[in-house]
């Protein structure tokens, strides 16, 4: 608890300054612009000026005290309830704030682990798998007359039972195994009996994307339906050549198919070593959570919650919100720490950086014409200044959060295993199921 004491010396003489300033600006009725009285004033306004005045003082007082003591908090400090104030007549005032102080604390607990780092084999199935994933990407439509797995069917669809009649295009890889035995190897003229529902998965939106229907109206379709092939789009696969190699890797990257296998294993593991790198910063966000102990004032932060954030926070919800927001505390207060002790900063430029590469990749990431640059640097700035600077507050702490879990990837030891792509994917989908 912290208690300040405003006497009338204090606030005295900045209440006269700021009626002389009143006297100077305001503008009463049988009174000249600048010249009203600072009788007249103190006496409409001395109440108003005397409140913000001592109000002032009691943020300064409260600022300063914090500051020269080096207190770390938490929140803001919450005025004490109870007591009446008569501003007209008290000369002196005591104030009683309660304030949410933080325990020192720790994370040299975390340079005790060792934590478990994973270098994935790229092997000859992983390469394959998405070799032929790029060539359905890369090639294209061509007119076919027997149904494939995988190719789009145009034709009249109608209800057995009902009114429903309408030309439409089906997407047969979204269909069900069952329904789509009924299409594949049949020609231009058959006619394919089916069950709606069943084909989609009982998926309304599918339902509602394959027949033109609202999603409403598509709740409502259901039943047998009949489809009369008119039209089969098949994709062709991209043949082995310079035009392929150019548009996955850019134009000259490659001119074999072995540099072009060869660069697609390196993107994959490129690829893979980011998502085990980020795996094993999840581990120690982790770890850094569950082995920093911090004293928190839990009683005075529920408090403030539900008195700064009454329109979001209710006692009925408290329960909900507090655990999350104490997770979150806890991180923020970590990293400040780790931040500080690192001298982890955010540059502006890094920030920009990090949104220009993400509208370049709509570009395909390959070099920019200066036409491209200049659209993309637009795009940058009209991007960062949305929502009022969230967007940008938003990446900035990304990045530092990013850079922390660097920097305390430096401080820990890591033992590397090599696995295959099949055992991370289980070991990632084992620590999922913990959580």
């Amino acid at each position: 608890m912290l208690t300040v004491s405003v006497a009338e010396a204090d606030y005295a003489p900045k209440i006269k300054e700021k009626v002389k300033e009143y006297s100077k600006k305001v503008q009463l009725k049988g009174f000249r612009p600048g010249q009203v009285p600072a009788p007249v004033v103190e006496k409409m306004f001395g109440m108003n000026i005397k409140v913000d005045q001592i109000n002032n003082l009691l943020s300064e007082s409260l600022v300063n005290y914090i500051r020269e003591n080096k207190l770390q908090i938490i929140g803001e400090p919450l005025p004490k309830t109870g007591g009446n104030i008569d501003w007209q007549t008290q000369k002196d005032f005591q104030f009683e704030y309660e304030v949410g102080l933080v325990g020192d604390f720790n994370t040299d607990q975390i340079t005790k682990n060792t934590f478990q780092a994973y270098s994935i084999q790229v092997g000859e199935a992983a390469v394959n798998e998405t070799l032929q994933n790029l060539r359905k990407q890369f090639g294209q439509n061509v007119d076919a007359e027997i149904v494939s797995e995988g190719d789009f069917i145009t034709g009249q669809l109608k209800a057995v039972d009902g009114s429903f009649d309408k030309n439409t295009m089906l997407p047969l890889s979204k269909l069900s195994q069952s329904e789509l035995d009924k299409f594949v190897n049949k020609g231009k003229g058959d006619l394919v009996s089916f069950d709606l529902r069943k084909a989609f998965n009982d998926d309304s939106d599918y339902i509602a994307h394959a027949t033109g229907a609202t999603k409403e109206e598509a709740e409502e379709l259901r039943g047998e339906y009949t489809f009369e092939i008119e039209k089969i789009s098949h994709q062709a696969l991209a043949d082995y050549n310079q035009e392929f190699y150019d548009k996955v890797f850019g134009p000259g990257t490659v001119s074999s198919f072995e540099e072009f296998t060869q660069k697609l294993k390196e993107d994959i593991e490129k690829n893979y070593s980011m998502e085990t790198r980020e795996f094993l910063k999840g581990q120690v966000y982790k770890k850094l959570l569950s082995s920093t102990e911090i004293e928190l004032p839990q009683d005075f932060l529920k408090r403030w919650m539900l008195l700064r954030n009454a329109d979001k926070v209710t006692e009925e919800t408290l329960d909900k919100e507090f655990g999350p927001f104490l997770e979150g505390l806890k991180w923020n207060l970590i990293q400040g720490k780790l931040a500080a002790e690192g001298g982890i900063q955010v540059a502006n430029e890094e920030v920009e950086s990090r949104v220009k590469a993400m509208y370049l990749s709509y570009f395909g990431n390959t070099q920019p014409t200066p036409e491209i640059e200049d659209l993309v640097n637009k795009m940058v700035e009209k991007y960062l200044a949305e929502q009022n600077g969230k967007n940008y507050n938003r990446l900035l702490e990304q990045i530092e959060f990013e850079k922390t879990l660097d920097y305390i990837l430096s401080k820990v030891s890591i033992s590397e295993k090599p696995v295959s792509v099949e055992e991370f994917k289980e070991i990632v989908s084992k620590e999922n199921n913990k959580n």
